[in-house]
């Protein structure tokens, strides 16, 4: 390698330090971090399937129920606090809290 070219090379470590605001020597043990943490998640969601498993087994269930609830369950909470949010002020102008 010449001279130019590692002085390019050392330009961009400098501009990826200040566009990330990552020291290069600080690289390594990110990513070992978030490796750990991937695998430490993988292990939850291994568990999580399990208990799935045995509770569909327990209740009589099809998985496929229970993991459909699990994906639709945040768009269900967020349809209920959105008709709530829209209720609540015709609720307290009729002076009516049946909702």
């Amino acid at each position: 390698m010449n001279l130019e070219q590692f002085l390019t090379k050392i330009n961009d470590i400098i501009e990826f330090e200040k566009s990330t605001k990552i020291q290069i020597h600080d690289i390594l043990p990110r990513i070992e971090k978030e490796k750990k943490e991937l695998d430490g998640l993988r292990r939850e969601k291994e568990v999580i399937e399990k208990e799935i498993n045995n509770s569909c087994g327990d209740i009589g269930l099809p998985k496929s129920w229970i993991l459909e609830y699990i994906q639709q369950k945040p768009l269900f909470t967020r349809y209920k606090e959105d008709k709530e949010a829209f209720f609540k002020p015709l609720d307290l102008a009729t002076k009516r809290n049946t909702r």
